[in-house]
């Protein structure tokens, strides 16, 4: 079954890192594409090992709310 899946992606020295943390998964490389190539490989390492219902856990909806003050 294909997914489409969310992931962030940012600056680590000269390369970059796409990260997916549901999955404890990352990718890195020079480019953004190809640090999450490197991530969608390591999903579906992840999506071929693990147990259905592990994966299926993992995938319930992140919920997102403002925090209500500024940071920083």
């Amino acid at each position: 079954m294909k997914r489409r899946l969310t992931a962030s992606t940012r600056r680590k020295g000269d390369g970059y890192v796409a990260l997916r943390p549901e999955f404890d998964s990352a990718g890195q490389g020079h480019t953004v594409e190809s640090a999450r190539d490197q991530l969608c490989e390591a999903l579906e390492l992840c999506f071929e090992t693990a147990p259905p219902t592990e994966v299926e856990r993992r995938l319930d909806p992140l919920i997102t709310s403002p925090l209500g003050e500024e940071v920083g």
